[in-house]
């Protein structure tokens, strides 16, 4: 829930769908109001052209499935998925709407929070997706009816997201030790090379011509001063 912070981080504007599809079930499970025939057969046209890799057929199909029935989770985590195969600049960012959408319209529908993960993911923020993966770990463990199978299924997949969130959390961190060692030896040339620079000025200064002479008339003007 509010406390795992999994809808503040959209980016984008609310669903036009979000509103009409709180109101549109009777219960939070989406899928206890069935699709209609249309949506049903533009689902599985989406899904087909999905595993084709016809991702712009997918988006459309889903598109006009969502138009008809915006009530189902499911259409909105299988348009999530579908967008996150893709991986076109910007669809991590409509993915991630869309799985808020779905959890918006079922908050158990765990695999949309693992979806978050991977969304967040793709769009660098390893911490968030960290958090987006053990949300999912939590629900997975609530769902409803998965049986074993299924149960062994979805934590092969929350530990598999969450060892690669966790080894790219591990490679950031000892990018930046690499880069705070780098700036280190940058900053103690630096000292190197101006107290050189200083120590060369100051030579300069003392054996350029002249200045012995002006040193012996500073001498002699001050033993004539003296006597």
């Amino acid at each position: 829930g509010e406390g795992n912070g999994w809808k503040a981080v959209s980016l984008l504007p609310p669903s036009p769908y979000l509103q009409q599809s709180s109101g549109s079930s009777s219960s939070a499970k989406g899928e206890d109001k069935p699709l209609p025939i249309s949506a049903a057969w533009e689902r599985d046209a989406a899904e087909q052209a999905a595993k084709d890799k016809h991702f712009l057929s997918a988006m459309e199909h889903y598109d006009r499935a969502l138009h008809l029935a915006p009530w189902s989770a499911a259409l909105w985590s299988q348009r999530a998925e579908a967008l996150l195969s893709r991986g076109w600049a910007g669809d991590a960012m409509w993915a991630l709407r869309d799985c808020d959408v779905c959890l918006a319209i079922d908050p158990c529908f765990w695999q949309a929070r693992l979806q978050r993960g991977r969304a967040l993911k793709a769009m660098g923020q390893i911490k968030a997706a960290l958090g987006a993966v053990q949300d999912a770990a939590a629900a997975q463990a609530h769902y409803p009816g998965g049986g074993h199978s299924h149960d062994r299924e979805a934590e092969r997949q929350i530990a598999e997201l969450r060892e690669q969130l966790e080894a790219r959390l591990h490679e950031m961190e000892e990018e930046r030790e690499r880069e705070r060692k780098r700036l280190k030896r940058i900053r103690s040339r630096r000292k190197v090379q101006n107290e050189t620079m200083r120590g060369s000025a100051i030579r300069r200064r003392g054996a350029s011509p002249g200045a012995g002479t002006l040193a012996a008339d500073t001498e002699g003007g001050s033993n004539q001063q003296g006597a």
